[in-house]
């Protein structure tokens, strides 16, 4: 963890495309107590988090995405994907945030274009699709980017 207390970044992007998913989907319906109790601590330390912070770890994440198709699985990544664009951690209603000066949010929407071209481009296949995808494929990174 950081001397601000809040997560380094490459712990926040291990939450993100390793846990961030599963614990939205599993809050509320866990095994038991301490299964419930784990949950909310990953929450308050990975998604309850300044929206000034978040929005820099987005675009540096945006900016560099060739360091997903290294770590994680297609699956990992595209529960990454719905976790971090979709509102299971609300990040881009945070990026939004009157905090977060107006230049940062402008740099964090344009740096999805790295992100989509360098990354998630590469994983879908999208150039065998074509334009009119319509998002029925098996493939989750395909089904995912949607959410973008």
């Amino acid at each position: 963890m950081s001397d601000r207390g809040l997560p380094t970044h490459r712990e926040w992007v291990d939450y993100c495309f390793t846990q961030g998913y599963s614990d939205f989907h599993r809050y509320g319906e866990a095994t038991g107590e301490e299964e419930e109790e784990a949950i909310l601590k990953r929450e308050q330390r990975f998604v309850s988090v300044p929206p000034l912070w978040v929005t820099e770890q987005i675009i540096e994440l945006q900016t560099n995405p060739v360091i997903l198709i290294d770590r994680y699985s297609q699956s990992q990544i595209a529960d990454g994907i719905w976790f971090i664009y979709g509102v299971g951690s609300e990040y881009y209603h945070d990026v939004t945030d009157n905090k977060v000066p107006r230049e940062l949010q402008q740099r964090c929407y344009r740096s999805l274009v790295p992100m989509y071209l360098d990354c998630l481009d590469y994983l879908s296949g999208s150039e065998e699709d074509g334009p009119d995808f319509d998002g029925k494929s098996s493939r989750s990174v395909e089904t995912a980017i949607y959410m973008m």
